[in-house]
């Protein structure tokens, strides 16, 4: 208990809505890094964890930014996380989120940089720009889907 000088009160409360699959229960997760760029590219990863019926994760870059909720982080600060798989998209793999997913199944990197240390980390990997691959992917799955 505080002495009555250090008097405490709520100034803000802030209460942050789940949508979607909980990452911690997720068999499929799509997650996105610092290298998408913003916010708004996120929706397009949105729209592929929609199709894949995955839960949307994040690096801590890109949910210290203000992209996503830091509900959404993964790594040794976030949430860690053991999916059937794990999809990486311009994440770089630094050891902090590498310690979140080390329990994934199988770990497949979209990267430009052949030298993301995420590729060390991954069973299956694509080195391009995350922008010339989502798309066509997203139209693929929700061709099979219907």
């Amino acid at each position: 208990e505080l002495p009555d000088e250090f008097p405490i009160r709520v100034i803000q409360r802030h209460e942050e809505k789940q949508a979607g699959i909980p990452l911690e229960d997720a068999q499929l997760v799509v997650g996105g890094g610092r290298g998408i760029g913003g916010a708004e590219p996120f929706d397009q990863l949105r729209q592929l964890a929609e199709v894949m019926t995955a839960a949307m994760g994040a690096s801590r870059a890109a949910c210290d930014e203000g992209w996503v909720p830091p509900s959404a982080q993964i790594g040794q600060t976030g949430k860690k996380i053991a999916p059937e798989l794990y999809q990486a998209i311009a994440i770089s793999g630094a050891a902090q989120h590498v310690l979140g997913i080390s329990y994934a199944k199988a770990v497949c990197a979209i990267n430009n940089d052949p030298d993301a240390q995420i590729f060390r980390h991954s069973h299956f990997g694509i080195v391009e720009d995350y922008r010339k691959v989502v798309p066509p992917l997203i139209e693929r799955l929700r061709v099979l889907r219907s």
